[in-house]
């Protein structure tokens, strides 16, 4: 062994020397206790005395303070486990209701605000009896007015450039009326910008039906006529705009879409009048029908028809979407069925001579109640149909209005018009 291993050596021995001396007590057990004899007696063990001061020994700490590390092992044995943290589950997210599912619900479930449906019931009542039937647009008299005055100048304007829109192509600018009603005419430049304008003014209506709050502004069927008549007005006065004959690739995708766009609005307003709508012209929710139902159920109990007659049947589940086309064909169904139970309901009514009094009355809500009850039933399918035709609609008036851009930035760029400083 080298004279470096026998240094290194002696100060291992030293420092566990001074180690034990330091941290080990040494305890001095009294003259006559032998605990190797006494372990194998247990009596005698337990009957032993152990001196005040041995015990007072191992009772008191030492004095000398503990190294760093033995405080924080001792808090850690002494602390209670910190608990795991929870696992937490993903959900699903929670899809709305659908009609089938919260038909499902039952009868028991809470009906949205029966008080307010009851007073809406009595006032189309009165509306009814005033002669107002239910609509799905009115057209004021002065929408009339102005369509009348329109259309009589757009016939004045066939009248007399009657021979000018006849004539072909090629021989229009040797026609004493090109300068006045080609598409950058006098006249035809005018018909242009006022049919773009009359066009967008149709978008007012999206704004008064997003703002259901501004009656003063007039109803939902008021703004539904005039959507009704600047689409309509719109395309008419562009196509005298075009002289009927579009030149342009730009001008026969405008003309084009806007066709489109009239002939899926003429759809739409037959879909209206099957979707269901309060007399305000706002579209009723499936709880709403249901409260309706059962208000309509409660007056005729009053006026002494039998409720038993009167089932609420709800939509039952079905395991996917109906086509487009299905659901059409099921609303045409729902009416041929809503006016089959009115007349087997209109014949039991007519045979009790207690309510000939109010016989009208009682047709009349009779009538509403299978009329909305396939609301109801057909719920599902009025949704499916009046969705899809929205979307249709909407995106067939975005085709529109972006031609109807570019073809007025083209026109302004290289159309010389003389609405810009240009030759007439």
């Amino acid at each position: 062994m080298s004279q470096r291993e026998i240094e290194l050596t002696k100060e291992s021995t030293e420092e566990a020397t001074d180690l034990l001396d330091e941290e080990i007590p040494i305890i001095i057990l009294p003259d006559g206790v032998d605990f190797a004899s006494n372990a194998e007696e247990p009596a005698a063990a337990a009957n032993l005395e152990i001196p005040e001061a041995l015990v007072e020994l191992i009772a008191t700490p030492p004095s000398e303070p503990a190294p760093a590390t033995k405080p924080v092992a001792a808090s850690r044995k002494t602390q209670a486990p910190a608990p795991k943290p929870a696992i937490r589950k993903l959900e699903r997210p929670r899809r709305s209701p659908s009609p089938a599912s919260a038909g499902r619900r039952g009868a028991d479930e809470p009906i949205l605000a029966l008080e307010n449906i009851e007073a809406e019931i009595d006032q189309e009542l009165l509306a009814d009896q005033a002669g107002a039937a239910r609509k799905v647009f009115s057209m004021p008299w002065a929408f009339r007015l102005l369509a009348c005055g329109v259309a009589s100048l757009l016939v004045l304007v066939l009248t007399i450039g009657w021979e000018y829109y006849t004539t072909s192509l090629a021989l229009r600018p040797l026609h004493y009326f090109h300068w006045l009603l080609r598409p950058s005419g006098t006249l035809g430049l005018s018909l242009g910008v006022t049919g773009a304008a009359t066009m967008i003014a149709s978008l007012l209506y999206l704004l008064r039906k997003s703002q259901l709050s501004w009656q003063k502004l007039g109803s939902l069927q008021s703004w539904m006529g005039f959507h009704i008549l600047t689409g309509l007005l719109g395309p008419v006065i562009a196509l005298f705009h075009a002289a009927f004959i579009p030149t342009s690739a730009l001008g026969l995708l405008a003309v084009s879409s806007m066709l489109l766009v009239v002939a899926s609005g003429i759809v739409g307003r037959y879909i209206a009048v099957y979707f269901p709508h309060s007399l305000e012209g706002h579209e009723l929710k499936f709880e709403e029908i249901r409260g309706r139902l059962v208000v309509y159920r409660k007056k005729l109990s009053e006026l002494g028809v039998d409720p038993t007659l009167l089932r609420i049947d709800l939509p039952g589940a079905r395991g996917r979407t109906p086509w487009l086309v299905t659901s059409f064909l099921r609303v045409l169904s729902g009416d041929w069925q809503s006016r089959r139970e009115f007349k087997r309901l209109k014949e039991i009514v007519s045979s009790k001579g207690s309510i000939h009094i109010q016989t009208e009355l009682v047709l009349f809500l009779i009538k509403r109640w299978c009329w909305e009850r396939q609301w109801l039933v057909r719920y599902g399918e009025f949704r499916r149909l009046i969705n899809s035709w929205r979307f249709l609609h909407r995106w067939l008036a975005i085709v529109l209005f972006v031609a109807i851009f570019f073809h007025v930035v083209v026109a302004s760029r290289f159309g010389n018009l003389w609405i810009l400083g240009g030759r007439k």
